[in-house]
């Protein structure tokens, strides 16, 4: 990370089940966003997070926390498609693992930032 990118979040990538699971604290890094973009930048081998909206058809709705939900209930979105563009920038991911990425915020950009090729797999 560089010295833009203040504090580490984690994403978790569960490549059998194709579903990406996002904290509600790292979201919350960027202002608890209404929908999400989830951008892959096969250059910098990255997956980016970003603020989104209605009316873009790759945005992904973020539902809103019920009363009695507690707030470290993550979010879990899947994607057959967006897992396959992942692998494919990633250097050497397998099907049937699991993997935790670092990554962290740019405040300037107000994105989370997560390099695919530092992703660490999770034993079971």
């Amino acid at each position: 990370m560089d010295a833009d990118t203040a504090r580490q979040q984690t994403i978790l990538l569960d490549l059998k089940k194709n579903r990406i699971s996002i904290t509600r604290k790292t979201l919350h890094e960027i202002g608890n966003p209404v929908y999400i973009l989830l951008l892959v930048k096969p250059e910098e081998r990255t997956l980016v997070i970003s603020h989104g909206d209605s009316a873009d058809r790759r945005a992904h709705r973020i539902p809103p926390l019920k009363p009695d939900e507690k707030r470290k209930r993550g979010i879990e979105l899947y994607s057959k498609s967006l897992m396959a563009s992942i692998v494919s920038i990633s250097g050497g991911l397998w099907d049937n693992l699991s993997y935790r990425i670092q990554g962290g915020i740019i405040p300037y950009e107000n994105i989370l930032r997560f390099y695919v090729d530092k992703a660490e797999p999770i034993s079971k």
